[in-house]
């Protein structure tokens, strides 16, 4: 079986584990930000197992990828709130994931990816990311914007903006288009955010590795 589950492995799954391990190495218990960041490459890592072994017993994993998204997105937003500290943002964390609870168990329903659930969650932590940078902007803060804290803010940003544009539409059959010989457009989207999103992750725990090691 074990044998079985490798013919099925790709690259988002290579992502998630490398990163979760470097993580996990560098880990810092007292820091708010490591312990968010175990939690959401743990989500992310648990669901690609899931996946694969669903995939290869020829299951829906429709199920496994909404309760993820949910996590993951709900995760993030909680990280970027214990940055603002704003009892309105948690309001929208709640609305959030009472919207996304509704739609798993009545409209999108259990059986395919909750494309909404997952668009929603993307555009409300875009919006926020774009208000506290443009704050910070006009406060001529520019150190924030080079600052570790910026780096792992901005980390999901593509991987929120690029598949939120691609679940956006609804018509799934856009991502069969070929764009060379047997890649697909949803898997240049799927790499290439992935990749960055995973990479930006890694420089984060890198960087803070050497701040540490600085003092």
């Amino acid at each position: 079986m074990f044998v079985n589950l490798v013919s099925y492995l790709n690259l988002v799954f290579v992502l998630v584990f490398l990163a979760l391990c470097i993580v996990l190495f560098n880990f810092e218990s007292k820091k708010i930000s490591h312990k968010f960041l175990v939690g959401i490459l743990s989500c992310n890592f648990i669901n690609e197992v899931i996946v694969l072994i669903l995939i290869a017993n020829g299951g829906n994993y429709g199920l496994s990828y909404s309760v993820s998204a949910i996590v993951h997105n709900c995760l993030w937003l909680l990280l970027m709130d214990k940055i603002l500290n704003n009892r309105l943002f948690r309001y929208l964390i709640a609305a959030y994931i009472l919207f996304s609870i509704l739609n798993l168990l009545l409209f999108e329903g259990i059986e395919y990816f909750n494309r909404y659930t997952f668009v929603s969650g993307g555009f409300l932590y875009l919006s926020v990311f774009l208000i506290v940078s443009f704050k910070h902007l006009q406060l001529e803060n520019f150190s924030f914007f080079y600052s570790n804290d910026y780096l792992l803010l901005f980390s999901p940003v593509f991987f929120f903006l690029g598949l939120s544009f691609y679940f956006g539409f609804k018509d799934s059959s856009i991502g069969n288009v070929e764009i060379i010989k047997d890649l697909r457009l949803y898997d240049v989207i799927i790499y290439f955010v992935n990749i960055l999103y995973y990479g930006l992750i890694t420089v984060f725990i890198l960087r803070e590795k050497r701040i540490r090691n600085a003092k």
